[in-house]
């Protein structure tokens, strides 16, 4: 029951993305999901009562603060009060999942389920999806798009293995998992930010750099202290 909940949870939170993205704009997006790794963190030291000394609580500090700079862009978005619903409902909803995840594979799953664990999270979540595009077909003849299913299974593909390998770092137990949600949040921002610059010749501005220094500091504080 969980997993399926867990599914809706996905297919709920990747339409706010795209909405937060098409709205304000794919900063803002970033910015407002990769900042949720705090809800599993106080999660885990409320639930699992995972110790944090002060280093690594300077560490996550620093990990917020190089999630905003390393994702903020130089154009300017003018927000309305009324949209920052959007961006809040992200938030949420990203670290819920996150939360989640780490409270399924505390209670209810062994190494040997992983992979189950995944394939029904994404079934329930493209099952969830696919009734909610047959209701809006009605409406609105659906044209398929090759490059749009492409696009999908490649990224559905990648989503499914982070998740697997997500619960194998929460497993191995090597990390608090405050530590991991840290590690993993700030360090899709930074690998992101160098693809942006190698790949697509991005423009990165001096905040953009400050907050990639930040990143590499915080998690060397996370991982070593």
């Amino acid at each position: 029951m969980g997993t399926l909940a867990l599914g809706l949870l996905f297919i709920i939170v990747f339409n706010i993305t795209a909405r937060t993205a098409q709205k304000l704009g794919v900063s803002v997006a970033s910015v407002a999901a990769k900042m949720s790794f705090v809800i599993p963190v106080i999660v885990g030291i409320s639930l699992y009562k995972e110790e944090l000394n002060i280093v690594k609580i300077i560490g996550i500090l620093m990990a917020l603060a190089a999630v905003y700079f390393a994702s903020k862009k130089n154009k300017t978005v003018v927000v309305k009060f009324q949209d920052l619903i959007l961006p809040l409902l992200l938030f949420m909803g990203t670290g819920f999942v996150d939360a989640g995840i780490k409270m399924l594979q505390t209670w209810q799953m062994e190494e040997v389920d992983f992979p189950l664990f995944s394939m029904t999270v994404f079934g329930a979540a493209g099952t969830i999806g696919l009734f909610f595009i047959l209701i809006s077909s009605f409406k609105k003849p659906l044209k398929l798009n090759l490059p749009n299913v492409i696009g999908g299974i490649i990224l559905g593909s990648f989503n499914y293995f982070t998740i697997h390998f997500l619960l194998r770092a929460l497993n191995a137990e090597v990390f608090a998992s405050s530590v991991i949600f840290t590690i993993s949040n700030v360090g899709t921002v930074l690998l992101s930010t160098l693809l942006g610059i190698l790949l697509f010749k991005e423009q990165i501005s001096p905040k953009n750099w400050g907050g990639i220094a930040l990143a590499v500091v915080s998690i060397v504080l996370v991982v070593i202290f």
